[in-house]
């Protein structure tokens, strides 16, 4: 819960000249009013090159309490009203557990343990995938029998059908250029012209649903989908087996990985009047 005390608003009104002498506020804490006022506007003296307007400002001490949504909002009439209501909103971050199934690959599975939302990756037998005991499940060298019932991470599988996948048993060529397309999952990670040279498993989507999110010459060597309304994500190579797991990118790119396949509903927050966009992953 988001506690009152402590937290603080400021409020800063602008409008025309002929504006009302003060604009109406109220604060709600998980939509119950827990304070409300009016904050006094004054006409400015006019500027080279700007209209003439009036103004107010204001802080405001949020009453204590807990809560988990925290709006608050000006009641006065304005021609876009969408930017009147400032919203602070607690966001669940629960512990993730995740289960290691298949061969061991110590450089992957301590990023992940690294990440800030795990509580720990443990090894596990697909016997034990039971629905609801874990959080994500990867599995290195090996594709399940069943799908698990829970986001997954597939490592270098071995040659076959991993969803709308198909790993062939040659390697893919080498060298050209390394793209990602995916900004979940990159994000912060800088480039991969490291892994122009890298081996991989050739693999080609044969399905829609299919995202490539990271490619090498137009070859998938990182794919994404959905199966069963739970995120997959594939690495058609080995990250042993290349200078990923030395770099800083290596863990930035499993947290983002983990956050993106598990981490349910966390929020992003943008700017009023900026573009913010929206990942897409429907029919």
């Amino acid at each position: 819960k988001l506690r009152g005390r402590g937290i603080g608003s400021y409020l800063e009104v602008t409008g025309p000249p002929d504006s009302a002498a003060s604009v109406p506020y109220e604060i709600l804490a998980d939509d119950r009013e827990a304070a409300s006022g009016a904050v006094a506007l004054r006409r400015l003296a006019p500027e080279p090159g700007r209209a003439a307007r009036s103004a107010g400002t204001k802080a405001i001490p949020v009453p204590p309490g807990d809560f988990a949504l925290l709006t608050i909002r000006l009641a006065g009439k304005d021609a876009l009203p969408l930017d009147d209501a400032a919203v602070l909103a607690r966001v669940r971050r629960d512990a993730l557990r995740v289960a290691w199934i298949g061969e061991p690959e110590p450089s992957v599975a301590r990023a992940i343990a690294a990440g800030p939302r795990v509580s720990g990756v443990r090894a596990a037998e697909e016997k034990d995938l039971a629905p609801d005991a874990f959080d994500l499940a990867v599995f290195r060298g090996k594709v399940p029998a069943r799908s698990p019932a829970a986001p997954a991470i597939f490592v270098d599988p071995p040659p076959g059908a991993v969803g709308p996948f198909r790993i062939l048993s040659e390697d893919a060529p080498v060298g050209g250029r390394v793209a990602a397309t995916d900004a979940d999952l990159f994000e912060g990670t800088g480039d991969f012209r490291f892994l122009a040279e890298a081996a991989a498993r050739r693999a080609e989507p044969t399905e829609r649903g299919a995202s490539v999110a990271l490619a090498r010459a137009g070859a998938p060597l990182i794919g994404r989908f959905r199966e069963g309304g739970d995120e997959r994500l594939v690495l058609f190579f080995a990250p042993e087996k290349t200078a990923w797991p030395s770099l800083p990118s290596f863990p930035i790119f499993w947290a983002n990985a983990v956050e993106a396949l598990a981490g349910g509903s966390a929020l992003r927050f943008h700017r009023a009047g900026e573009p913010a966009p929206i990942a897409w992953r429907g029919e």
